[in-house]
């Protein structure tokens, strides 16, 4: 999507009264207009929700982590952690440091038969 385009949809939604943006894609941090497009979305009073991996560039990251943490929430898939390379899984943790409280965490239900205990901490339990 270009700049353009991206301006036209913003302008939609002030013209719907919807007051958030939701990036998604493939991995829309890897887009290279995103930090524009954070700028314009939060530059017009839109909460802003991204859809990640979480395996988003440095650029990006800086980018979210200046953001007021009620003005983006980051839904980070994590269903394929179990299978991610250590230092993946390193950058992931790195993320969740960095954006904290901004960090929702998502999971695609596949099957029937979800296994997602590897995201319970310990710290959580009752």
């Amino acid at each position: 999507m270009s700049e353009a385009t991206y301006i036209k949809a913003l302008d939609f939604l002030d013209r719907s009264h919807i007051d958030q943006v939701r990036l998604l894609g493939g991995e829309p941090t890897l887009h290279p207009e995103f930090s524009t497009f954070v700028d314009l979305a939060v530059n017009r009073g839109k909460q802003l929700l991204v859809f990640s991996n979480g395996l988003m560039p440095k650029a990006a990251l800086a980018r979210l982590r200046q953001t007021r943490p009620n003005t983006a929430t980051i839904l980070v898939n994590v269903t394929d952690f179990p299978r991610m390379k250590h230092e993946d899984r390193r950058h992931l943790f790195d993320v969740f440091q960095n954006l904290r409280s901004r960090v929702m965490l998502g999971y695609t239900i596949e099957s029937p038969d979800v296994h997602f205990e590897f995201m319970l901490l310990s710290s959580c339990s009752t």
